[in-house]
């Protein structure tokens, strides 16, 4: 598994081509997943699934400009996913 930590201040749209589920938990914040037609609002410890090919919006929403921190998680494709961006950075 990959786990990478993401600090959001502003909207981001998520989409992964992968074709893969990815998980996010938040740990600091909250923020609204828009995707598919639906909406979700998620705070501190909350974990949502967002299923391969769903393209999502994930707006913070924290007040006085505050930071949403949120881990993602997902099964990586090795070479495209571990290997090739090590060797590239």
């Amino acid at each position: 598994f990959v786990l990478e930590r993401w600090t959001l201040t502003q909207p981001l749209e998520f989409s992964d081509d992968a074709g893969r589920f990815n998980t996010f938990t938040l740990i600091k914040g909250s923020a609204t997943f828009d995707g598919n037609g639906q909406s979700v609002d998620a705070k501190l410890a909350d974990s949502l699934l967002i299923p391969a090919g769903v393209s999502t919006r994930i707006v913070p929403q924290n007040e006085n400009g505050g930071e949403t921190v949120l881990l993602r998680c997902y099964v990586p494709q090795l070479q495209r996913d571990v290997i090739e961006p090590l060797r590239a950075a």
